[in-house]
């Protein structure tokens, strides 16, 4: 009976009705939307760094400063027989890094000489590109694609790099450029040059060195050696898990505003529903409804509007969710200029947990709030209400 009464009361509300209902809907439409926008950039932060620069956890060397390139000319090791048998059985991936300087038609450019084999199968880059021909006298290198426009090369290029080998000295050679990758992760293009491992080695005097390994199994359960640091996914990822908390306590400042003005918008129609609803409340008093029922009956009135909410969210909500999931937004500027691993198109994630989540905090809400302005009626006598008054 509670029900079938606050359903007929909500109906007959009208256009009160019908904003509130707006109002929750929007508000619901707008937090689903951008945490499912915030869900989708981590899943592609995390998906393409795993699939071009990380792996499934690395190990470094204990020298190894990835933010200060100076120490690179110390920051490599020979591998262990362990990592040795997982990069011949394909499981790693060995990368030595030797600081140089690059001189592409009389400029010069400071650049990262990295030897990757060209051979390898973990990161999703074309790195077997490198096994193309080049002229005689050079060695094949690749570069992406921010790296070839800020140093105006394109494929076919040759240029000179310099750089300090293991011994101390200097010597330069000329290098080829055989491919312009186009990669996600900025990180693997910006002042990077791509060597065959092998000549690198060579040209660096450290035959079976490298400064960090990749490997393809989660490197928690396997044996390193003294000099190895182990780096687990979350160690790597915790720069891009931080960018993202860091935007969710933004969203979240957005997601209070709107769920404030919307339990606004319930609490002032549940009083003026019950001010003006006076000499109702007595009738009913006055028929044998308890108090308590009563206050039940307004919220449940309170609740309605939520559930309305759902509904119309579902109805016109709905169709921009699948759109933004399937067809995504167009970022008008690209990844390299945020520094970030994104793609043209981000895609948003609206999991089930997502959903449900906030349509229940919501309903939680909209229910406390409904309850508050109604719990005055349960002191009040039949025979107040019935003359229009509260005490």
């Amino acid at each position: 009976m509670i029900f079938k009464i606050a359903f007929k009361n909500v109906l007959s509300a009208g256009i009160r009705t019908w904003l509130n209902t707006i109002i929750i809907s929007i508000t619901l439409t707008a937090i689903i939307l951008i945490q499912g926008m915030n869900n989708g950039l981590l899943k592609e932060l995390m998906t393409n760094r795993i699939n071009e620069e990380l792996g499934n956890g690395q190990f470094w060397h204990m020298n190894y400063d990835p933010f200060d390139p100076l120490t690179l000319e110390k920051s490599h090791g020979e591998l262990s027989p362990a990592m040795a048998a997982a990069v011949q059985k394909r499981e790693a991936i060995p990368i030595l890094m030797v600081a140089g300087s690059a001189y592409p038609q009389g400029r010069i450019f400071p650049a990262v000489l990295k030897g990757i084999p060209v051979d390898q199968q973990i990161l999703q880059l074309p790195f077997e590109q490198l096994q193309a021909g080049s002229p005689p006298g050079t060695i094949p290198a690749m570069i992406g694609k921010n790296m070839a426009r800020r140093t105006e090369l394109s494929r076919g290029d040759i240029i000179t790099v310099r750089w300090r080998n293991s011994q101390g000295a200097f010597n330069a050679t000329d290098l080829a450029i055989v491919h312009v990758f186009n990669g996600r992760v900025p990180s693997m293009d910006q002042g990077q040059i791509w060597l065959p491992l092998k000549n690198l080695q060579a040209m660096n005097l450290s035959p079976n060195h490298a400064t960090i390994i990749i490997s393809a199994r989660p490197v928690d359960d396997q044996a390193v050696a003294p000099e190895w640091i182990r780096k687990t996914l979350d160690d790597l990822l915790a720069d891009t898990y931080q960018l993202v908390q860091n935007k969710s306590v933004g969203a979240g400042i957005f997601y209070l505003i709107l769920i404030f003005l919307a339990m606004i918008a319930i609490f002032d129609t549940q009083a003026l529903s019950i001010f003006k609803r006076r000499r109702e409340i007595g009738t009913l008093m006055a028929l044998g409804m308890t108090n308590r029922a009563i206050v039940w009956t307004f919220t449940m009135e309170g609740l309605l509007h939520g559930v309305f909410a759902t509904v119309l969210t579902a109805v016109t909500g709905g169709p921009l969710f699948w759109y933004f999931q399937t067809r995504g937004y167009a970022i008008p500027v690209s990844g390299e200029e945020y520094g970030m691993a994104i793609s043209e198109h981000l895609y948003a994630d609206f999991s089930p947990a997502l959903i449900l989540g906030t349509l229940v905090i919501v309903m939680l809400l909209i229910t406390v709030v409904s309850y508050l302005p109604a719990r005055k009626i349960t002191h009040l006598q039949p025979f107040v209400a019935l003359r229009g008054k509260w005490s």
